[in-house]
């Protein structure tokens, strides 16, 4: 067995031992049966945005030094990896969801247009907006 999967072995193992010292359960809502599964529900906690706040750091790096060719690479994996939580966002907090749609668009636009500034500010409330969905 290799490295990686000894690697990815122990964290399975260590996830699935924590989730057995779980004593308390939560029912799930009507919205969230219909939405996803109850095991998805409680994996959805706010290490699952990390690779999201990932994306909008290296994007705001990027843009930091002028270079918005990275820029635009780099925050094109942004769909991606929000799409991976944003279900959930919208179903625990519409308003929230909203805010990083809102916001996204805004990165893109000032991405696509050069405007560093605009550009900083915008992945600034993207973040903020991410983190706010993340709780």
């Amino acid at each position: 067995m290799n490295a990686k999967n000894r690697a990815f072995v122990a964290a399975s193992l260590i996830g699935f031992l924590m989730l057995g010292g779980c004593s308390t359960s939560k029912a799930p809502t009507a919205a969230s049966s219909a939405n996803s599964s109850p095991a998805a529900d409680a994996q959805q906690t706010s290490e699952s945005f990390q690779p999201v706040i990932h994306v909008i750091g290296g994007t705001r790096r990027a843009v930091k030094a002028n270079d918005f060719a990275t820029a635009k690479t780099v925050f094109s994996k942004f769909d991606t990896q929000w799409s991976k939580v944003q279900a959930g966002v919208k179903t625990k907090s519409p308003d929230a969801y909203n805010e990083v749609e809102t916001n996204r668009q805004q990165v893109a636009a000032a991405l696509q247009s050069g405007d560093q500034a605009k550009a900083m500010i915008s992945l600034k409330a993207l973040k903020a907006a991410v983190v706010k969905a993340a709780q």
